[in-house]
């Protein structure tokens, strides 16, 4: 179901993530006013947090819709280049996730060069 808040239209169906990276998910149900009432799914409350739709986008900022993962398919498709399956366009975003990024380590004379420059501070 889509619904229009704000100059936007939010895709009740998907898991929608507000901008601290909560989760909110439609119940199903909607408020006395006809509004969608969402469920938190992240903050792992005793009994779960359910706020209509405007409440949440005014107080956790704005919703995306969260993708889905890439099935093991599709990512072999992507790096190896299936030429027998090609997977279908989805109107749904892939959810790829990247390795986390190496950090530099400095070489032996960079090192030097920063306790040279350490020890003259003295």
């Amino acid at each position: 179901m889509m619904w229009h808040l704000d100059g936007t239209w939010v895709d009740l169906d998907q898991e929608q993530i507000d901008v601290y990276g909560g989760r909110w998910r439609w119940t199903g149900s909607l408020t006395t006013d006809g509004e969608p009432v969402m469920r938190d799914l992240t903050r792992g409350l005793a009994t779960p947090l359910e706020l209509p739709l405007s409440v949440v986008y005014a107080e956790y900022g704005p919703l995306i819709a969260a993708g889905r993962p890439a099935t093991a398919a599709e990512m072999r498709a992507a790096i190896v280049g299936d030429d027998q399956e090609q997977p279908a366009l989805c109107a749904e975003p892939l959810m790829v996730t990247a390795a986390p990024a190496r950090r530099a380590v400095p070489t032996p004379s960079a090192l030097a060069q920063l306790l040279t420059r350490l020890r003259g501070r003295r």
